[in-house]
């Protein structure tokens, strides 16, 4: 019970953790380059705690799944006095644009340093799946020789495994030739003699060998390789690469056919849902918890960049098209754009939301 409540706390100070840095680079920009901050808020709704330090007010507030720095003139779109040097409307567009685009580069920021933390004192981390039984095709040896959906391959010809890539690897090298595999069924070991046959259709010079069956693609692990300390800058700039441009190429596999949309919903998560990987990741240790919080960093970091109505990367264009053009946009009109795309935000919200809790209640672990 102690274990499950000091999970949740870790859950919210994660969340709590993410959005303050988050508006923290918004708020340290807007100081620095001269507009008054009237409220420093993490959460929303009722306040719960707060303290005012010079012009600012710092709130901690109900509902904890957010957060915002609320500035001067930010929402006005003219400035009655054109002398108040502390009014966001009197910034230049460059300034405007640095203060909107230093929350979304402090994620950034953030993800990098806990990434080269991480791999300094644990080792560069890394994601992988377990040798799991997925789904036993039909009419083929992995049936023949009674494999189950949820079996755990421990070892190939006296081998250990614990990464499927690296079982489905040596399977495929391995056409015609007998392998000794040891199996795992609950607490029940028992070994089985299989020979892998070539993969229908497939025209290459080496035949590649399979058995017939796919590995749980939901058994998620993590690890920790000591590498040496360049390659952990290398990694930690190379992994927040890859899940900056991890959301564009679900996109782009759907769109080509590869992916069903479906299946990037069933893969996706609301705030539930994340909370429930914190969790999840809490059990597994410190070190996986602060590779999943720099995870989450550039996720958040990258979703708010997108030029999407009510995110910061749509405010950052406007100021921009402002800006080059000259040209004014109708301040009803962009307000209006806005909370159309902040409408639509929150009805995806409660839609991964409900995924989430249904995934929650049949008992789905994302790991």
């Amino acid at each position: 019970m102690f274990d499950n409540i000091l999970g949740i706390i870790v859950v919210f100070l994660s969340f709590g953790f993410i959005i303050f840095i988050h508006e923290l680079g918004h708020f340290l920009m807007a100081r620095r380059v001269g507009i008054r901050v009237h409220e420093f808020a993490l959460g929303f709704g009722p306040k719960l705690i707060t303290r005012k330090s010079g012009d600012t007010e710092y709130a901690l507030r109900a509902f904890p799944f957010g957060g915002f720095v609320s500035m001067e003139g930010e929402d006005e779109k003219a400035c009655e006095d054109p002398d108040d040097p502390g009014n966001f409307q009197n910034k230049t567009p460059w300034e405007k644009i640095k203060v909107i685009a230093a929350g979304p580069l402090m994620n950034y920021a953030v993800a990098i340093l806990l990434f080269l933390l991480i791999g300094f004192v644990f080792g560069v981390g890394e994601m992988y799946l377990k040798p799991k039984v997925g789904k036993v095709m039909e009419n083929t040896p992995a049936q023949a020789i009674g494999l189950q959906s949820g079996d755990y391959i421990t070892e190939i010809d006296g081998v250990p495994v614990t990464d499927a890539m690296a079982l489905i690897s040596k399977i495929h090298s391995s056409s015609g030739v007998e392998l000794t595999l040891k199996i795992k069924r609950g607490e029940d070991y028992f070994t089985r003699k299989v020979t892998p046959v070539p993969m229908p259709g497939y025209s290459g010079t080496d035949k590649i060998g399979i058995i017939g069956f796919q590995p749980d693609t939901k058994s998620m692990d993590m690890r920790f390789v000591r590498v040496s300390p360049g390659e952990v800058v290398i990694d930690s700039f190379d992994k927040t690469y890859k899940f900056t441009i991890s959301p564009f190429m679900a996109v782009a596999m759907v769109v080509q056919g590869k992916m069903k949309a479906k299946e990037v919903a069933e893969g996706s998560a609301g705030p539930v849902g994340i909370g429930q990987m914190f969790f999840e990741m809490y059990r597994k240790g410190f070190a996986s918890l602060l590779y999943f919080i720099a995870m989450i960093n550039v996720l958040i970091g990258v979703f708010n960049l997108i030029p999407f109505p009510a995110l910061d990367g749509a405010r950052i264009a406007v100021i921009a098209f402002t800006g080059i053009t000259k040209k004014a946009i109708d301040p009803n009109k962009e307000g209006m754009v806005h909370w159309v795309g902040f409408c639509f935000l929150i009805i995806l919200v409660i839609f991964f939301t409900f995924n989430d809790i249904m995934r929650l209640i049949k008992g789905i672990t994302f790991f």
